[in-house]
């Protein structure tokens, strides 16, 4: 059974060529890679879409509703003899969802029970609107492995958080490891401190 694969890539496409050609080499099981997409014009990763015949587009960040067109989806899917099934519903622009057009812009995190948060960055970092004492005078995040200098702010995903492989998916393990471990003892001795105050 085959699968459609649309790469998201905002540098070179050096890992997206190897993708390619692995697809080419009949070395990703029933993966097609479908489209090739980057929200940076310039990028390298667009310019394999004609080495390799696959649909490539930019996707300007601030463009709402941006996508292949229908056309090419349609001409990559008779090029390539896939058998896909036809799916009339997934042409159908649906109305913004609520979070979208009524977002909750403040939010007491203790009232609402939220004692976790997973921040997933995207291509582009922007620490801004975090106000926490966890940047250095250049808005690099302060870190140890991970563990920022503010109490209960971690940081994983990010290029050589602690070895080359930290920015990607095969190699982000590590560090996420490294960060469970650590708010596991800090939870322990949270819970050690409760009980001594009783």
């Amino acid at each position: 059974m085959s699968f459609p694969v649309v790469i998201l890539g905002s540098g070179r496409g050096s890992n997206a060529e190897a993708l390619l050609k692995a697809e080419q080499n009949r070395k990703l099981g029933g993966a097609q890679i479908a489209a090739l997409v980057s929200d940076q014009p310039e990028a390298g990763i667009l310019e394999l879409g004609t080495r390799f015949s696959v649909p490539a587009l930019y996707l300007d960040p601030g463009q709402k509703g941006a996508r292949l067109s229908e056309a090419a989806e349609d001409a990559y899917i008779e090029r390539n003899g896939l058998d896909l099934p036809q799916e009339p519903d997934a042409r159908n622009v649906l109305p913004d969802p609520d979070c979208m057009t009524n977002p909750i812009l403040e939010l007491d995190l203790g009232e609402a029970g939220i004692t976790s948060i997973v921040w997933a960055t995207g291509f582009a970092l922007d620490y801004s609107w975090l106000n926490v004492d966890a940047f250095d005078e250049k808005g690099k995040p302060q870190h140890q492995r991970g563990v920022s200098s503010e109490p209960g702010v971690y940081f994983v995903g990010q290029a050589w958080l602690s070895r080359r492989g930290s920015a990607f998916i095969w190699g982000v393990w590590h560090d996420a490891k490294h960060i469970a471990g650590h708010i596991a003892t800090q939870r322990t001795y949270s819970a050690y401190h409760d009980a001594s105050q009783r």
